[in-house]
């Protein structure tokens, strides 16, 4: 191997170690301040999805092993590649199924009853379905690696997406919800609503619906990968329907009623106009990157 690629390869390792301390000790911080916290109703409710967060950071962290190991097999073995196409899924599977899934789980079952007006979820559901998820996706990044037979790789698939489309039921955002309240004791939280509740409805619920497509669209890849009896969508449409259809959404929608309080400001900052420009702008992001491909792959069936 020339200096060039030793000097790449010996980069990618200092940053796979970096990257997985890094997250290491702020999982630490998170710990830390949570044992110091005050037995209040706020620390009752995050303790109720705890199982969820703290799968998500484990996951997070297996991820990052996984990452450094390749990194550091690049030295070892010369190759120029940064991952292997096995290791690479993997770490991309475990990043968004199982670091950001149960996180966004957790988050929405808590702030969508308030924002949403959605049931309130009972915790005990989403306890109950993760381990079948969190087994599903590892037998599918098992498969990944190539430490179980691709038979059950795919089986994960299915059950992995089944999981998730679990998720979105107990949720119950596609359930009835009553009319956005008429009264708000606060007039500066009543008129923020006014502003910014449309778009930031449309944003959310747009993202819970390209979940759902990442869910349905892992069930049929396992079935494709059992039965042979379609071709399977590329797994790009399903990162993108991750990435750009759920998480940008999500982060926007939410953002428009949350960010004005984290920086201080009154609840009704930001204006109508930008709300709608800041939605549509995420949502149509969404749509022109995983659009194509989940169309190409419709077509082709």
């Amino acid at each position: 191997m020339t200096a060039s690629r030793w000097y790449d390869a010996g980069l990618l390792t200092i940053e796979a170690i970096l990257t997985h301390a890094g997250n290491a000790v702020a999982l630490l911080v998170l710990v830390s301040t949570d044992r110091r916290g005050t037995g209040s109703p706020s620390k009752s409710a995050i303790i109720q999805v705890l199982p969820l967060i703290g799968t998500a950071w484990m996951v997070l962290l297996t991820a990052q092993l996984i990452d450094l190991a390749s990194s550091v097999e690049l030295v070892r073995g010369g190759s120029v590649a940064v991952l292997t196409v096995g290791a690479d899924d993997a770490v991309l599977a475990l990043a968004g199924f199982g670091w950001f899934v149960p996180l966004a789980v957790a988050f929405a079952s808590r702030t969508f009853p308030l924002f949403l007006r959605t049931p309130v979820v009972s915790p005990t559901w989403l306890v109950v379905i993760l381990p079948g998820y969190v087994t599903g996706l590892g037998a599918l990044v098992g498969a990944n690696l190539g430490f179980v037979p691709h038979s059950i790789g795919m089986a994960g698939s299915v059950l992995t997406g089944v999981g998730l489309l679990g998720w979105i039921r107990v949720l119950g955002v596609f359930g009835h919800r009553p009319p956005r309240a008429g009264r708000i004791a606060d007039p500066a939280v009543r008129r923020a609503e006014a502003l910014v509740g449309g778009a930031s409805d449309l944003a959310i619920l747009t993202g819970m619906v390209w979940l759902a497509v990442a869910g349905g669209l892992l069930v049929l890849v396992g079935v494709a990968g059992l039965t042979g009896v379609f071709a399977t969508p590329s797994g790009d449409v399903i990162r993108h329907a991750m990435g750009a259809g759920v998480l940008m959404p999500l982060v926007v929608g939410m953002s428009l009623r949350m960010l004005p309080g984290f920086a201080g400001l009154r609840p009704d900052a930001v204006g109508v106009g930008a709300s709608w420009v800041a939605s549509g702008v995420a949502v149509t992001a969404g749509l022109s990157r995983i659009g194509p491909g989940l169309v190409s792959w419709i077509m082709g069936l």
